[in-house]
């Protein structure tokens, strides 16, 4: 039998992460998100860019732009060093 790989949209993606991520904001966890790696931060970033121009759907739990931020700074101090960087 061959596995299907499920294609998603970044929409259902973000859809999907919503929940997740106002329920880390409301307990103060801002680690689960930032430790996924670049994939999800990308997507919190496109939540936060959201947030900030009144995209946000009606139908999903509301979350602080503070908190969306604080990821995305968190994330930002443990990314690893670029492949650029001298050595």
């Amino acid at each position: 039998m061959t596995a299907r790989r499920a294609v998603y949209s970044e929409e259902d993606a973000a859809a999907a992460l919503v929940p997740l991520a106002a329920k880390c904001a409301h307990l103060g966890l801002i680690r689960l998100l930032c430790d996924e790696g670049a994939t999800l931060t990308r997507l919190v970033a496109s939540l936060r860019e959201r947030l900030l121009h009144n995209q946000w759907p009606s139908e999903w739990p509301t979350i602080d732009e503070p908190f969306l931020s604080a990821v995305l700074a968190s994330a930002g101090k443990t990314e690893p060093p670029s492949s650029s960087a001298s050595k």
